[in-house]
């Protein structure tokens, strides 16, 4: 695997961002080009997945109960990684009907387009939605109900425009492969987005962002999610974040929320549920790939953190068994 360079890591050490990055992975995406003349509005209700919207003309109003509305101009995107209920409409206050009442055309497997609204000024997004996997990912939980990324920022004025052009252009091209096309464009985007959220939302003092983005911390946390399977000590990881032991442990304690090796814990048992769920791996090779010594040790472990034992979990909804996340 390769890795970008960080300045805050060292030299034989992978870039924090990078690996938790990396164990990020969309699926079952959608496209919908909407042209929308206002007077217009519409409601999107709370989805299992993860939403965006980009304005490629015009000016959009977002909102959400108990929030202030939002502005989003032409070049301007929306992120709402968790899929709640939000509105979108082309005045601050104005009427809003379900979306699921405005017709589409299909485009695509994926792909679809709506029109909506009145004859005044035509405002055109670019919006779709993603599963953001695996659940448990502490950067998931971490995520805030929307993410905006405006298009004359530094940090996404170079790649946001152009990279929604292109899904645009795949979109409604109906070229052979246009799926898997959205799909990457799609990770790309996300990915793009939530590096930029990373490095730029504002924290308190505590917290799991505040422990990645800490030179110190960050390099260990980088470092089990590169290598869960790896046998982490506390010395280890605190020899990875060059701290001592007990200083190491009580700065990722309190930004965590729990110590660090029962973060290793947590990484390695909630790999092993999105491997029982997602691949036919046999139990005996996920335990082997995660570093057990027995099959017998795994069990034991998988019970302790799930609740139930790893062929069970097999076959249960997943979110019947949930395992308690980072704070």
């Amino acid at each position: 695997m390769s890795h970008a360079s960080n300045p805050l890591a060292q030299a034989d050490t992978p870039s924090p961002l990078t690996e938790v990055l990396a164990g990020i992975r969309l699926s079952r995406s959608f496209y919908c080009e909407s042209r929308l003349r206002a007077p217009w509005g519409f409601e999107n209700p709370a989805y299992p997945m993860a939403l965006f919207h980009f304005v490629m003309r015009g000016q959009v109003w977002w909102s959400r109960e108990g929030a202030a509305p939002l502005a989003l101009r032409q070049g301007d995107m929306a992120l709402i990684p968790h899929g709640h209920a939000h509105r979108l409409s082309d005045t601050i206050h104005g009427p809003v009907i379900p979306a699921e009442q405005i017709p589409r055309i299909l485009l695509g497997e994926n792909a679809s387009c709506m029109t909506a609204g009145g004859d005044g000024e035509e405002s055109l997004l670019i919006c779709g939605g993603m599963h953001l996997e695996p659940a448990w990912h502490p950067l998931i939980g971490a995520l805030p109900p929307v993410i905006v990324l405006r298009g004359q920022s530094e940090q996404a004025s170079r790649w946001l425009a152009p990279l929604l052009s292109l899904l645009r252009d795949e979109g409604g091209a109906g070229h052979a492969g246009a799926e898997a096309m959205i799909t990457r464009l799609l990770e790309v985007l996300v990915i793009a987005t939530l590096r930029v959220w990373i490095e730029t939302a504002e924290v308190g003092s505590s917290g799991w962002l505040v422990a990645v983005r800490d030179p110190q911390l960050g390099r260990a946390i980088g470092a089990i999610h590169d290598q869960p399977h790896h046998p982490w000590s506390l010395r280890d990881l605190a020899s990875k974040a060059g701290m001592s032991r007990s200083v190491f442990a009580d700065r990722f304690a309190a930004c965590c929320g729990m110590p660090p090796v029962q973060y290793v814990t947590y990484c390695r048992m909630n790999t092993a549920g999105d491997w029982l769920k997602q691949t036919s791996l046999p139990i005996a090779e996920v335990a082997s790939r995660l570093g057990y010594s027995s099959e017998a040790t795994f069990n034991r472990a998988f019970k302790r953190s799930w609740g139930i034992p790893p062929g069970r979990f097999r076959e249960a909804p997943l979110s019947a068994h949930p395992l308690r996340g980072v704070e």
